[in-house]
């Protein structure tokens, strides 16, 4: 998302700064270069939440992300968002909203129900579809729409219908201010992720606005976003649809996307030809994503009783030793009690467990790829990941890049699972080709 250059200025202690703002650059022109030779360079003070405020030549109002460091005038900066005032209020720039429209771009691929519905008969009946879910971002009650609206036109005389394109829109049950957007555009942006299988997902428009009375959205400024991808769109049997989250399934997956870990963003592809890509940084991050949520759904292997009863007697051990040896000092021994804590299965025997809790779905995926995921490729994978971690000589082979690819599928149903999806259902995804490099 970007538009032409723009020509403009920022006032700032009673002084007028002119800029031009071009390709997410701000540059700012006319200023006394011997000011800085003296040492006494002019700085402007963005706002709290980080932004400068001014004007463009053609009197629209824009906002542009700075951060919170004064701007050096001399200095070019840099910026991945600014905002175009659209309120039409007069005065101030607005700094606060209450709801967020995400429209089109990869939101196309996520929604089947539009408005036009052509009918057996060959009439076209308008429905306005509209699915309303409570969800809770950052401890707070909001609401997430889903809908898409149906556009008239008229021209040289005769009237057109189409369909717009689909919309999600977060309200906010209290005001947000400008501070508030990049951690809120984050979860859509991973949410869309997650549910179409390509991290390069992106969005047409962005409009910050008003939720009023009888469901009116009252537009205040449009983001602009420098996202330095091409936006993927998939088809619609491709993806998650949003027909297929319900009320439950859509807050456990915004709770799921706001945990500490939140979701294997980097795991995922960034477009089809990232599609089975696989090197050392990706399997890091398979392995980690792995042990997460491994742990979040207890899968402790075979042998967990044993563990616990050897980490028992252990700790029996160290105990009756403390007591004839004090000159070892006590927080030494706290941390000795803490690493047994610790103890549990090799990742090695945990992903076995997995791959066995969800052998039907694995058998499911790997049966497109030719592949057949057996203990002696996890315990190669596991072997190449550790061995990255200490040294920089390892060769990554087919073998493990095939293991890598599937146990990202593995990941992927895991997390389905703690949504609320069942195993049949994981299993259609796959067949539709949810997990594959194919976008049509």
């Amino acid at each position: 998302m970007n538009k032409d250059a723009i020509l403009g200025y920022i006032e700032s202690d009673d002084k007028k700064y002119d800029f031009v703002f071009d390709n997410y650059q701000l540059v700012f022109v006319g200023y006394d270069y011997n000011n800085f030779l003296f040492g006494d360079e002019e700085k402007i003070e963005p706002d709290v939440n980080g932004f400068v405020h001014g004007y463009a030549f053609n009197k629209e109002r824009i906002s542009i992300y700075v951060g919170k460091e004064p701007l050096e005038i001399r200095k070019k900066i840099n910026t991945w968002l600014y905002i175009d005032d659209v309120s039409n209020t007069g005065g101030d720039s607005f700094d606060s909203y209450n709801a967020i429209e995400f429209i089109g771009g990869s939101i196309n691929g996520l929604w089947k129900n539009y408005g036009l519905v052509l009918e057996d008969d060959n009439r076209i009946e308008i429905k306005y579809n509209r699915v309303v879910y409570p969800i809770n971002i950052e401890n707070e009650n909001c609401e997430i729409h889903e809908f898409s609206t149906v556009r008239k036109s008229f021209k040289d005389h005769k009237k057109s219908i189409s369909d717009n394109d689909p919309t999600l829109k977060i309200v906010f049950s209290n005001s947000k201010n400008l501070g508030d957007f990049e951690k809120q555009y984050t979860i859509i942006e991973h949410l869309v992720s997650f549910l179409t299988f390509r991290r390069n997902a992106g969005f047409d428009e962005v409009v910050l606005g008003r939720q009023l009375e009888d469901d009116f959205f009252q537009p205040l400024g449009k983001c602009y976003i420098n996202l330095r991808h091409e936006i993927i769109t998939r088809n619609t049997h491709r993806c998650i649809t949003l027909d297929m989250l319900d009320g439950e399934r859509t807050r456990n997956l915004f709770d799921i996307i706001q945990e500490k870990a939140g979701l294997p963003i980097e795991c995922i592809p960034k477009n089809r030809d990232d599609f089975g890509w696989i090197d050392k940084d990706k399997v890091r991050d398979i392995c980690t994503a792995l042990e997460i949520e491994i742990d979040k759904q207890e899968i402790c292997g075979t042998t967990y009783a044993q563990i616990n009863e050897l980490m028992a007697a252990v700790k029996e051990i160290v105990k009756k030793y403390r007591k004839t040896h004090q000159e070892i000092s006590q927080r030494t021994y706290e941390s000795i009690f803490g690493s047994i804590r610790h103890w549990s299965n090799s990742l090695y025997d945990r992903i076995v467990a997995a791959v066995s809790r969800y052998k039907n779905e694995i058998e499911a995926f790997t049966k497109y790829y030719d592949m057949n995921l057996c203990d002696d490729d996890i315990d190669e994978f596991v072997k190449y990941r550790n061995g990255i971690t200490h040294t920089k000589g390892k060769v990554l082979s087919s073998r493990i890049a095939d293991t890598a690819l599937t146990l990202t599928a593995l990941l992927y149903f895991m997390i389905l699972h703690r949504i609320g999806f069942k195993e049949d259902e994981i299993i259609n995804l796959i067949d539709m080709g949810f997990m594959s490099h194919m976008d049509e």
